[in-house]
């Protein structure tokens, strides 16, 4: 079992329906990329569910290109963050958001929030 259910990632994941029915599936208030799956983990672990690593399940992934911090999503993860933030309490990808305001993307406004540079 993984305790951490932040760790939750919809790349590759197998669930019941009736599971995905008694967290109500993902939110549709995240749109484009970034915190869909993490707010899943919550929902998730709220409703008494955990997450089991599967040690050799395979999973194909399309490669392409994506730069680290994706910053082709900056506006969506920003705005996903607030999402997540705002139902959560605590803020995802801080990483990202981090490594965005180091570029000079996004700032921090004195209450907190995350902005994209205009």
């Amino acid at each position: 079992m993984v305790d951490d259910v932040t760790l939750f990632w919809s790349l590759s994941f197998a669930v019941t329906a009736d599971d995905v029915a008694r967290i109500g599936g993902f939110d549709e208030r995240y749109a484009g990329y970034g915190a869909e799956d993490t707010d899943v983990g919550q929902r998730l672990a709220r409703a008494g569910g955990r997450l089991l690593f599967v040690g050799g399940a395979e999973a194909v992934h399309q490669f392409h290109p994506s730069p680290s911090p994706p910053v082709q999503h900056v506006t969506d993860i920003v705005a996903n963050a607030t999402t997540f933030a705002d139902t959560w309490g605590w803020w995802p990808m801080e990483g990202w958001l981090e490594q965005f305001r180091e570029l000079g993307l996004v700032h921090r406004t004195p209450d907190g929030h995350w902005h994209t540079v205009t």
